[in-house]
């Protein structure tokens, strides 16, 4: 069964001093789960693209914004904890938390 959603959120690339409007999309492609973000507006570019368990993600900590590290540096960040838990939940506990 393939299942995809997407996020809404900022996206920090490595060197930049500032956020950016952006969205993360979750799909299952070849029985890879993957995860894709993309600028927002007019010029939409895919700004970042990795398997699940090759991106860290950072530990829930209240209400604070939840983040995402793909290897290049790039960071999306999301508000968004309720989408942010069926993300986290197809990890299966499989992998540690950095």
């Amino acid at each position: 069964m393939t299942s995809s959603f997407s996020l809404e959120g900022y996206v920090y690339l490595q060197g930049a001093s500032r956020r950016r409007d952006a969205r993360l999309e979750y799909a299952e492609h070849e029985g890879v789960l993957w995860v894709r973000v993309f600028s927002q507006g007019e010029d939409e570019e895919e700004l970042a693209r990795s398997p699940l368990p090759d991106v860290q993600i950072d530990t829930a900590l209240g209400r604070t914004a939840r983040k995402l590290t793909f290897s290049d540096g790039t960071v999306f960040e999301t508000p968004d904890h309720e989408g942010f838990s069926k993300l986290d939940a197809h990890t299966h506990g499989a992998r540690l938390h950095r």
